[in-house]
């Protein structure tokens, strides 16, 4: 029982993408290699693919925006309650 309580969600998101890349005829090497690659980069200091990490964060910043957007429609902001615990 004590067990359980210590499970941790899992990341998904790199075994989902290789399983992906896999699925469009890549071979586990190639579909790894590149990530491999990246982390290595990163471990060094340096931003593999800046151009692409900006659009993410474009991406993630027009989510935010339309979260708050729909919360001042419904009128959340008026009773104090958000949809997510870290806007503020």
């Amino acid at each position: 029982m004590l067990e359980a309580d210590n499970i941790e969600a899992l990341p998904h998101e790199t075994p989902t993408l290789v399983l992906e890349l896999m699925a469009d005829g890549a071979t586990p090497r190639q579909a790894v290699m590149p990530l491999i690659r990246d982390a290595l980069q990163v471990a060094e200091g340096e931003i593999p693919d800046i151009t692409a990490l900006q659009q993410r964060i474009a991406a993630a910043q027009q989510l935010l925006d339309k979260q708050r957007e729909d919360q001042s429609e419904l009128g959340l902001d008026a009773l104090g309650l958000r949809i997510t615990p870290l806007d503020s």
